[in-house]
């Protein structure tokens, strides 16, 4: 049922940032990245009751929503025209990446350390491209 509330909420984290259309998208990554990180980073150390923990996971799945939209539509944005297909393929690529990599890593973690704090630093891994993203936003961010 929790992982229900989560793809639930990433449906809607995902429609919500397709609404914007292109303005808005930095600010649609950064809120993801933090809604995402803040969501899986408190989720072990609520996971004892399970409306909390549910919360927690819908907060990540919005965040996540918007991350897998915002994203690609933002590398899209940053290139020439010509140059979108070999964006939206690369982009396509890291996220096949990550869906393999973070759950090895969490695992490997998890094997030294226990759950929730796995889940903490994960949560802050998500997080820390928020600055790049807010720079992007304000047109400051560097090619």
């Amino acid at each position: 049922m929790l992982v229900s509330v989560a793809n639930a909420a990433q449906l809607a984290g995902s429609a919500g940032v397709a609404r914007l259309g292109t303005r808005g998208l930095a600010r649609s990554l950064v809120a993801g990245a933090v809604a995402a990180g803040a969501g899986v980073g408190v989720v072990g150390f609520v996971a004892g009751s399970p409306v909390v923990a549910g919360l927690a996971l819908a907060l990540s799945g919005l965040g996540a929503g918007a991350l897998q939209t915002a994203g690609p539509a933002v590398a899209a944005e940053a290139v020439h025209p010509q140059e979108r297909g070999a964006v939206m393929a690369a982009s396509g690529t890291f996220r096949a990446a990550a869906l393999l990599g973070s759950p090895l890593a969490a695992a490997g973690l998890v094997a030294v350390a226990p759950v929730s704090v796995a889940l903490a630093v994960g949560g802050v891994l998500i997080v820390v491209p928020v600055r790049w993203a807010w720079r992007l936003g304000r047109g400051t961010a560097q090619a």
